[in-house]
């Protein structure tokens, strides 16, 4: 059996485990990550010209993100008037698992890309200008995202919601044993900091060009452009980036290409 390394928040680690592992593969799941709420004075400001009827497009990047929203907007004012405001802007969720998000907390989901990343929320959008956008997402997300729709000449505000920090754990020790041991036959990556945190947690128990000569003898997928090129960046090839930058999408890919 296949033995595939997964890197995932915390928060995700239970639902990425039963989904690869209902498609046959023996699975590591370990966490380089952790996910910390942002509560900052931008957010107060995104509610204010929310509620002002400023906010003419807002865009959200992951279902934690929208977890992370919810939580900060509750401690402000009941969730129902929030979903209200938000409900009465357009909302962008840039794929499935957002978008699904989004609907469990009541919110209307205004449009969603072809392509499920920042390039494509920027090819969506940024054929328009003159509009209050605001982005809500975390400490890491892609600076292609706010370049591309204020170069289309769109006022927008970045909100950071949440942070990726990064932690040691037993199942991130235990991963890195097995992956310098030769015993896992692919490696998941789902962001490119969590990519970083993982080779630079490796490289504690092994060289680096050790653990990147090991990783190149191995089947690697990433979830994105994004993820791919922090990898290449390493020194990392990659083999697997599914057309649709979701976890499910990268398990079918790697089955794939078995």
């Amino acid at each position: 059996m296949t033995l595939l390394a997964v890197m995932r928040p915390r928060e995700k680690m239970a639902e990425s485990e039963q989904a690869a592992k209902a498609m046959g593969f023996d699975t590591i799941c370990a966490s380089p990550l952790e996910i910390q709420t942002n509560d900052v004075p931008a957010f107060d400001q995104f509610l204010e010209e929310l509620g002002g009827g400023k906010a003419d497009l807002v865009i959200l990047t992951s279902s934690t993100g929208v977890a992370s929203v919810m939580e900060l907007a509750s401690k402000r004012m009941p969730s129902e008037r929030f979903a209200k405001l938000m409900n009465g802007t357009r909302v962008i969720a840039i794929g499935p698992l957002t978008a699904k998000a989004m609907d469990e907390y009541h919110l209307d989901v205004a449009g969603m890309p072809e392509v499920y990343s920042s390039e494509g929320l920027v090819d969506m959008l940024g054929s328009s200008s003159g509009r209050r956008v605001f982005i809500l997402r975390s400490d890491h997300g892609e600076g292609l995202l706010l370049s591309g729709l204020r170069e289309a000449g769109n006022n927008v505000t970045e909100v950071v919601v949440y942070n990726l920090v990064a932690v040691d754990s037993d199942r991130l020790d235990r991963l890195v044993s097995e992956t310098v041991a030769g015993k896992v036959d692919v490696f998941a990556f789902t962001s490119a900091l969590s990519a970083q945190t993982f080779i630079e947690a490796a490289e504690k128990r092994a060289p680096r060009d050790e653990v990147v000569k090991l990783l190149n003898s191995r089947l690697v997928a990433a979830m994105g452009a994004p993820t791919r090129d922090k990898l290449a960046a390493m020194g990392i090839d990659v083999h697997v980036v599914p057309s649709s930058a979701t976890f499910q999408g990268m398990l079918e890919a790697i089955r794939a290409a078995q």
